[in-house]
């Protein structure tokens, strides 16, 4: 992704080249192998580096490259498939240093790497991740929640969960520490092989953060920033084929010499292309606070749901047998496309909320 300054162009190229050293294929399978969904090295290589203080304000310690840090970042992540919890950790830390509230010795904590926020976003059945139904009550001094919350993603590595809630007088973000009495977590396994979980909220005691403003931010930044990780994913899977077909052969020439194989990746690129320029078109519309933000982030996602995974279709296509194949690196690609295409809902859902918007507001974008 294009960034919009020199340190943030910097900082991409720092996330990828510890990326590129400390997560090879080769250790991706070895984590794998143990059975390890995060690489905890990694994580502490990243926070040592400075990575995980990108995203917050001067004020606490933090670079205060906001969002567009978190974007490149995350897209670096993609390239390179690497299991640590970025997005939603960061993402999550991000939205908590806006609250009204005092935050500061948990943002500390998340700087160096200590905590860990994980997003508990979305329930079951159609509920929109914008109208849950979990609920949170207040006695006027302590808050409970009460609810389910499914798909909750980097669950093995997280120190808490960022709930989204619905109050007598509206939605709100409520803050649940995970050792806390009340949760009760069922984990398993997602296409992307990352522990995700179901939490049920049983009177769990939780920390208000904000209110439907807040949550409404979170949710467009998390459209951005999952069409950022799908950008990463198609860029770092063109990459990877790349250099499969100059090297495979077929009828004495390298496949990629074949105008049907330059012909279907020229596509993939171009579509990642139009993901990219709506990625920044959203970070620009985000920034000024215009009035089409959220729907300049969920035109945004949009795009990283469809042609980014189409990107990885057709990355698998032009590899044949071998793109399916576990022992190539290929299929960590995909599982993690398709993975994030599901995640705060799916294009579908999208295009419908998008159609809706410009039907109440207007047919600009």
């Amino acid at each position: 992704m294009t960034v919009q300054s020199e340190e943030l162009q910097e900082l991409g190229d720092l996330t990828r080249t510890i990326f590129a050293s400390k997560v090879p294929p080769e250790r991706l399978k070895e984590l794998e192998q143990g059975g390890y969904t995060w690489d905890e090295r990694l994580w502490a290589e990243l926070c040592q580096a400075g990575i995980t203080s990108v995203p917050l304000s001067e004020d606490i310690g933090g670079m205060g490259f906001g969002l567009p840090a978190i974007c490149a970042v995350v897209q670096a992540q993609g390239h390179h498939v690497a299991p640590v919890p970025l997005w939603s950790s960061l993402l999550g830390h991000r939205v908590i240093s806006l609250s009204e509230m005092d935050y500061t010795e948990l943002l500390g904590s998340a700087m160096s790497g200590e905590t860990r926020v994980t997003l508990a976003i979305e329930e079951a059945g159609l509920t929109p991740v914008d109208a849950p139904v979990t609920r949170a009550s207040s006695d006027g001094t302590t808050w409970v929640l009460n609810g389910v919350k499914i798909a909750v993603p980097h669950l093995q590595s997280a120190t808490h969960f960022l709930a989204s809630a619905a109050t007598a007088d509206g939605l709100g973000l409520f803050l649940v520490e995970r050792n806390t009495s009340g949760p009760g977590i069922e984990t398993l396994i997602s296409t992307d092989l990352d522990e995700v979980g179901v939490i049920t909220f049983e009177d769990t005691p939780a920390s208000y953060v904000g209110g439907a403003e807040l949550l409404q931010t979170l949710l467009d930044e998390a459209y951005i920033v999952l069409a950022s990780l799908q950008l990463g994913l198609g860029l770092g899977a063109l990459e990877l084929t790349a250099k499969y077909v100059s090297n495979r052969e077929q009828f004495g020439r390298p496949i990629g010499s074949f105008q049907a194989v330059q012909h279907q990746l020229a596509d993939a690129l171009i579509g990642l292309d139009a993901v990219e320029l709506s990625i920044l078109q959203a970070l620009a519309h985000h920034e000024n606070g215009d009035p089409k933000a959220g729907r300049a982030a969920k035109v945004a996602s949009w795009w990283g749901r469809t042609a980014g995974t189409t990107a990885l279709y057709t990355c698998q296509h032009v590899h044949g047998g071998i793109g399916v194949d576990v022992d190539y690196p290929l299929h960590r690609f995909y599982l993690w496309a398709r993975q994030a295409e599901n995640t705060l809902g799916n294009a579908e859902e999208l295009l419908e909320a998008i159609g809706d918007d410009l039907v109440k507001h207007g047919a600009t974008l």
